[in-house]
């Protein structure tokens, strides 16, 4: 429900989006049953109604009719509209007779219009020019909750996946200047090629400068922040400018903590952009961590009763799996008892 593309597909018949979760839906025909709960759900979003009662729609009719003649106040006896676009073409083709009919008002009122802007640019003239004060810029951010992953269109025509617990933050008008994004969490950016216009992604503490490329940067508060190049060439910076290095396809670079420095190096491609295919991978991962990546992953929080064995680690890959087959692994491999409650999980851990 949370997904832009999908809400498009749904409420507005977006063609890009309806042939996208119509090849998922041949793709995994088991989550036809989800997906229209999830359609009924949006489609049946409450909304305000606005209603006038009978002598208010009276009265605009009275008004509308005064200033129409006799052909325009005629009513069609029949109007098919079979989906969105057919609405519009069909209004499209009556705004060009209309407009016909109006020019003449029109232009006696654009008369009128001129003369109050000229008075109104003169006397703001007259005003100091400390009083004329700009416009702030308008931001836009877009961020997805845990356990939720969404796709999204920029103003350029890039499109930025982001992962669970995510933010993006840019100017609404950025087209019109160097397309600059301050990013929170992890995403996968495919950027339109633009030369007069670079592209800058801010993650904590590094600045990554793309033109034409892909790429994933993962850049959560906690943990160390890293970019890996899949095509085009990237050039990543330290905030401060004390370092920077320039990407080939399928190279990486992670920020030292200790010496706040560029490391880099090479990266497997089914695993840096598993979260995009739902896939969850650890290897050697502490339990700790691995039980925060859980968190992220599926919305939850984990309640923990006992100390968490500090020699625990979990390896494996989980292609679309539920939490509850993960922590039956994990109890049946350590000393561990689990329930799930909701959005609540507990776990404890025996001595």
């Amino acid at each position: 429900m949370l997904d832009l593309e999908f809400r498009n597909w749904i409420l507005h018949n977006d063609r890009d989006s309806e042939e996208f979760w119509s090849d998922y839906l041949k793709q995994n025909p088991q989550k036809a049953k989800e997906i229209d709960q999830a359609r009924q759900l949006i489609i049946n979003i409450s909304r305000k109604n606005f209603k006038l009662n009978k002598d208010e729609i009276e009265l605009q009719w009275k008004s509308i009719e005064s200033r129409l003649g006799p052909e325009e106040c005629k009513i069609p006896t029949k109007v098919v509209s079979i989906d969105s676009w057919t609405a519009i073409k069909h209004y499209k083709e009556e705004s060009v007779k209309r407009r016909k009919r109006v020019y003449l008002r029109t232009l006696a009122l654009s008369v009128a219009v001129l003369a109050g802007l000229g008075i109104m640019l003169w006397v703001t003239a007259q005003k100091p020019l400390e009083e004329l004060v700009p416009q702030e810029p308008k931001f836009e951010e877009i961020a997805t909750i845990s356990g939720v992953k969404s796709t999204v269109s920029l103003p350029d025509g890039s499109k930025v996946t982001l992962n669970s617990g995510s933010s993006i933050r840019f100017l609404k008008n950025f087209v019109q200047q160097t397309r600059e994004i301050e990013l929170s969490g992890e995403a996968f950016f495919d950027v339109v090629k633009d030369l007069e216009h670079p592209f800058y992604v801010t993650s904590k503490n590094l600045i990554t400068k793309a033109v034409g490329t892909s790429f994933n940067i993962r850049a959560y508060p906690d943990e160390v922040t890293s970019v890996a190049l899949v095509s085009g060439i990237v050039e990543v910076t330290t905030e401060n400018k004390n370092d920077s290095k320039t990407l080939s396809p399928g190279e990486s670079v992670e920020l030292s903590n200790e010496e706040n420095e560029l490391v880099k190096s090479l990266f497997d491609i089914e695993e840096q952009l598993a979260w995009m295919n739902k896939t969850l991978i650890f290897k050697s991962t502490p339990l700790g961590k691995a039980i925060e990546t859980m968190e992220n992953w599926y919305g939850v929080d984990f309640i923990i009763q006992g100390e968490i064995p500090q020699e625990l680690f979990v390896s494996g890959k989980f292609q679309d799996e539920s939490l509850q087959n993960i922590l039956d692994g994990l109890s049946f491999s350590s000393r561990l008892e689990y329930s799930i409650e909701g959005n609540k999980v507990n776990l404890q851990f025996k001595p």
